[in-house]
């Protein structure tokens, strides 16, 4: 099963938490695109939806410490968070940030994975990682 296909209520289930409408809001707003989102938009999302701010914060941190949700910043030069959804269904991805116009693009290889075997083999278990790149885009480098 891949990311983009995963389901709000299969996600909860797979993480054996408990099942609530303002959960799933969240959720269904990661699902949607694999790609990071600012707080900003995830609240205007859920809000919207009916889901009060700090339930949308409560849930947002329980699913960073499940490891469903992962934070990660945007850019080297900015201090603004951005959240994405993180599940090791088989299709890993990274990120590559453009400085310019801000946006996220979705890489879909991954040569670190030899690493984490690597590691595997030293006795480490559970393990994973993340990776962003930081740059200009093509098209803001043509303007």
């Amino acid at each position: 099963m891949k990311d983009e296909t995963l389901r709000p209520y299969d996600i909860l289930k797979k993480y054996k938490v408990s099942i609530t409408k303002s959960r799933l809001v969240l959720l269904e707003f990661f699902c949607q695109k694999p790609k990071p989102f600012s707080l900003k938009e995830i609240l205007q999302y859920c809000i919207s939806k009916s889901t009060d701010r700090s339930t949308v914060f409560r849930n947002l941190n329980y699913f960073l410490k499940l490891g469903v949700i992962v934070r990660t910043r945007g850019g080297i030069s900015t201090d603004k968070d951005f959240y994405y959804l993180n599940l090791n269904s088989g299709s890993h991805f990274h990120f590559v940030f453009c400085r310019n116009c801000r946006q996220w693009f979705k890489i879909s290889s991954c040569k670190v994975n030899h690493m984490e075997k690597a590691l595997e083999s030293k006795g480490f278990s559970n393990l994973s990682h993340t990776l962003e790149f930081y740059g200009v885009c093509n098209s803001c480098q043509n303007l």
